[in-house]
């Protein structure tokens, strides 16, 4: 019982990280020309943020233009 639920549960994990994937490559589909790409590298690199959070940042539009 203890193994399906722990397959459960990093299969969610899993999949959580997909969506918020899909939905930041989709907002960047959409919004093309509309984003700071230049501000987006700066966290990544300069603020040290992984991946899943540049990735919240672009759903939430931290890295539209205004």
């Amino acid at each position: 019982m203890e193994i399906i639920l722990s397959v459960l549960f990093i299969a969610g994990i899993i999949g959580w990280f997909k969506l918020q994937d899909g939905r930041a490559s989709n907002h960047l589909n959409s919004h093309v020309g509309k984003i700071d790409y230049g501000k987006m590298n700066e966290d990544k690199i300069m603020n040290d943020l992984s991946n899943s959070q540049v990735n919240q940042n672009i759903i939430n539009g931290k890295y539209d233009k205004q």
